[in-house]
């Protein structure tokens, strides 16, 4: 083997070690060109999301305090409510109380009213029977008559 072969061989070689190094700079260069567009998709996406959760969480802060007030006037009409009930709840008890007393005095009355009745029935009967008062045995009109007819003859 002469020098020029041994050179062409050498040169052989070190132009595929050029096309190699070159072709490994070009994938190296796409590589990074590729983590670089990567890199900015994910920047954006963190960045859209990181809006977006932001936005979320000002929507869902809005919806607590809504809630929350819609909360506070429930509870206020609760209460207002609860101490209506309460007003006539008593109110309907006094009322209750009022119309058992009437009717405890109304059947009272009654019951006075039917004794009465029979104290007074039972005195009818005792004149009657006895002959008393509006009862009394009269006198006789016929024998006044007949004493009259006498009389004028």
């Amino acid at each position: 083997m002469s020098c020029e072969d041994k050179e062409n061989v050498h040169n052989f070689v070190i132009m595929d070690m050029r096309n190699r190094i070159e072709l490994e700079n070009r994938c190296h260069l796409e590589f990074m060109n590729y983590i670089e567009e990567s890199r900015n998709d994910l920047s954006e996406q963190i960045q859209y999301w990181i809006k977006h959760y932001d936005e979320e969480i000002e929507r869902r802060e809005t919806e607590m305090m809504n809630l929350k007030s819609d909360l506070e006037k429930i509870t206020d009409s609760h209460a207002i409510l609860k101490e209506t009930y309460e007003t006539r709840k008593a109110e309907i008890e006094d009322w209750l109380e009022y119309k058992r007393l009437k009717k405890e005095k109304e059947d009272h009355i009654q019951m006075e009213q039917r004794a009465a009745r029979k104290i007074q029935a039972w005195w009818r009967s005792v004149m009657f029977r006895k002959k008393l008062g509006p009862y009394k045995k009269t006198k006789a009109k016929g024998k006044d008559k007949k004493g009259d007819k006498k009389k004028k003859k």
